[in-house]
């Protein structure tokens, strides 16, 4: 169900998610809150809406909360289970350490089902296919993480904000026409090129020979995004300084 960018902002398109959830062959939504890789940190009344429309028509919410941690004032992480009751009783949620603390590595990752029900039938499932075990590490450097990782996460926040204002501002300044979101959530920058009129192969090859840098291309998130290119904030500013500074110039170039 494509999002929909209004004024600059992303939101859900409820019209056609209620249309996609009345078919009984539908039985999960898959939330990814905060989004990937637009960055937006659903607000509750949003996911209130979400909620309804998923219990009305039978639907079970999987939402991947794993970006929940790396939330930048004022915005707040509304955790799915946290709605009430009756939509707790009606869904998973999925956290992680893995992209917090850079852990993906260790293959752990924690599902939170409130219905016993439903979470039952999960475990034994996930007993048949074997990931009952949690690698022998992971569960050391989960606790260490959460435990003992405040100071660090809070550190790492700090440095992508920081990333962040600093390229959206340098693309303001050398190609206005680039349209950026505002950065709520997650260490991940949406930046929309889709001015260049280039899709596809074309759009790949201007990325990857003009600006020499390899992103993440928006076809990857569904057609609609075709244009956009997903930076990750999360690296040495200076590796930031280069990535930007390159896309604008062979941008400019073509302009």
């Amino acid at each position: 169900c494509p999002l929909v960018c209004n004024n600059g902002v992303y939101e859900m398109d409820y019209d056609e998610m209620e249309r996609l959830l009345k078919d009984p062959a539908v039985k999960l939504f898959l939330l990814c809150s905060p989004h990937n890789p637009v960055g937006r940190v659903w607000k509750r009344e949003e996911l209130l809406r979400i909620g309804k429309l998923c219990n009305e028509n039978g639907v079970i919410v999987v939402a991947d909360e794993i970006h929940g941690d790396l939330i930048f004032p004022p915005h707040q992480q509304v955790v799915y289970a946290t709605l009430g009751e009756e939509y707790a009783n009606n869904c998973v949620v999925c956290t992680a350490v893995s992209k917090t603390f850079n852990l993906a590595g260790l293959g752990c990752s924690n599902i939170f089902i409130p219905n016993p029900q439903l979470r039952e039938k999960f475990s034994a499932q996930v007993t048949v296919e074997g990931y009952h075990n949690p690698p022998y590490f992971a569960y050391g450097a989960t606790l260490a993480a959460y435990y003992k990782g405040a100071a660090w996460l809070d550190a790492l926040l700090e440095h992508v904000k920081g990333n962040a204002d600093w390229a959206v501002q340098y693309f303001k300044e050398h190609l206005p026409q680039a349209s950026i979101p505002e950065l709520e959530g997650t260490y991940l920058l949406w930046v929309d090129l889709r001015f260049l009129g280039l899709r596809g192969k074309e759009f790949a090859s201007f990325l990857q020979d003009e600006a020499v840098v390899v992103l993440d291309k928006g076809k990857g998130f569904g057609a609609i995004a075709d244009g956009c290119a997903r930076i990750n904030l999360a690296a040495p500013r200076a590796d930031i300084v280069t990535a930007v500074e390159n896309i604008c110039r062979a941008a400019n170039a073509r302009l």
